[in-house]
């Protein structure tokens, strides 16, 4: 299996003020010989007791900021060689008033639960 990607900007974190849409991008680069596509899901998370992250569907938590994100493509193919970028947007409401979180993940494959490949995204 020739798998082989560049995931630039691992993780990041917004900051903006309310009714503010804040962006980032991310860049997928694909060093294999083959195709490569990827697909999103956002997801709810909080810490258990002893630190471990518990994913959630997406606003389901207290603190969830999922339905303020949007992304320029919900999937993304990437041919051998070539870049590919994904805007990130977070639309703060006028009335935000508490720190916020939640996940993204970008699976490539089907997704099959702990077999699939996953990279994740973490923004407040």
């Amino acid at each position: 299996m020739d798998k082989a990607f560049l995931f630039l900007l691992p993780e990041f974190f917004f900051s903006g003020n309310p009714g503010e849409t804040v962006s980032q991008t991310v860049t997928f680069g694909n060093t294999s010989k083959t195709t490569l596509s990827f697909i999103t899901r956002i997801q709810d998370w909080d810490r258990d007791s002893v630190g471990t992250k518990i994913y959630y569907d997406s606003n389901t938590k207290p603190l969830s900021n999922a339905k303020w994100i949007t992304l320029s493509s919900n999937a993304v193919s990437v041919q051998p060689g070539e870049n590919k970028q994904v805007i990130v947007s977070l639309t703060i409401p006028p009335d935000a008033k508490q720190l916020t979180h939640s996940m993204l993940f970008f699976y490539t494959g089907k997704r099959t639960g702990s077999t699939a490949e996953k990279c994740s995204q973490n923004w407040s």
